[in-house]
């Protein structure tokens, strides 16, 4: 897997949103949709372009950073 970094960060009430410069989107495929079974959280992630490294995730809930810190704990445990 390819390393991923953060571009930016944006957090509002009741939305984060994060840019990443990756081309490899099959991790946010994971983790949108394990965020989206979470209750009262929607999450989507946009790729713009397939050329540019750039990915945008965007999580809306009541805790979006809590609702991310714990999907990716839950992912961690499971692909351990």
């Amino acid at each position: 897997m390819e390393s991923m970094k953060i571009l930016a960060m944006d957090e509002k009430e009741n939305e984060l949103t994060i840019t990443y410069e990756t081309h490899d989107v099959a991790l946010f495929e994971l983790v949108v949709s394990r965020l989206n079974q979470e209750k009262g959280v929607e999450a989507t992630y946009i790729k713009e372009h397939p050329l540019v490294p750039k990915v945008v995730l965007t999580i809306r809930g009541k805790d979006p950073k809590k609702s991310l810190e714990k999907v990716i704990k839950k992912l961690e445990k499971e692909f351990k």
